[in-house]
């Protein structure tokens, strides 16, 4: 929302004198500005590992990771796994942009389930999704799953907002099947995207194996982005 400022006596003679005054006053961040309520919107940002999460009356909040830093699981993310983690950062990128994504290794992950959970942000509303890239290969005919979950509970329970099957022909699939330990090329990824309830303040990607081939996630965003 604009703000109009007043200037009164000043711009009144700047008027009557046939020239215009330009507010050179620094424009004020976003965690100074009040909203309709009278309190100050609170805005987070981690440059770092590209994440924001902001505050306003309707409240709305966007999470963008796209796995570039270094640290993985990136900070505020969590991993759900016993013994050897098999969720890991790899330096392929979604579509052939960027140099980093998160990558379950199926290829040697025989069974069982592990997870990579998002950092808790503010709860969704009406229209808010989550996004992200994907690539997957199977071995030869196993079906590897990822499944989508989103949770209003802060992680204590979640609702299955999508579960992908691989396979040779699932909807997780981007490339036939390889005996070599699969990595995709910029062709071979696709974009998944999911409605959200209202109020979802946490999202899980929960990976199944069937010793299949390797799957990566990229450019996850969650929320309705700002405005530029």
């Amino acid at each position: 929302m604009q703000r109009i400022i007043h200037l009164g006596a000043i711009a009144l003679v700047a008027l009557l004198l046939g020239f215009s005054i330009q507010d050179k006053t620094p424009k004020q961040k976003a965690s100074d500005l009040p909203n309709s309520s009278g309190t100050p919107i609170i805005t987070q940002q981690d440059k770092t590992y590209n994440t924001k999460t902001s505050y306003t009356d309707n409240v709305t909040s966007f999470l963008f990771q796209d796995f570039e830093g270094a640290t993985f699981p990136p900070t505020g993310w969590t991993l759900e796994f016993t013994g050897t983690q098999y969720w890991i950062r790899s330096t392929a990128s979604g579509y052939g942009i960027g140099s980093g994504s998160a990558e379950m290794d199926f290829y040697d992950f025989v069974s069982g389930t592990q997870s990579l959970v998002t950092p808790t942000i503010a709860a969704s509303v009406a229209g808010d999704s989550v996004k992200f890239d994907e690539a997957y290969a199977t071995y030869q005919t196993e079906v590897d799953s990822l499944i989508v979950e989103s949770s209003t509970n802060n992680g204590t329970t979640y609702t299955t907002r999508a579960a992908l099957a691989g396979g040779v022909s699932g909807p997780l699939v981007t490339a036939p099947p390889q005996f070599s330990p699969f990595t995709p090329t910029a062709s071979q990824w696709s974009t998944k995207k999911y409605a959200l309830p209202v109020g979802t303040n946490k999202i899980r990607f929960r990976a199944v194996t069937a010793y299949g081939n390797n799957l990566y996630v990229d450019n996850v965003s969650i929320g309705t982005a700002p405005p530029n």
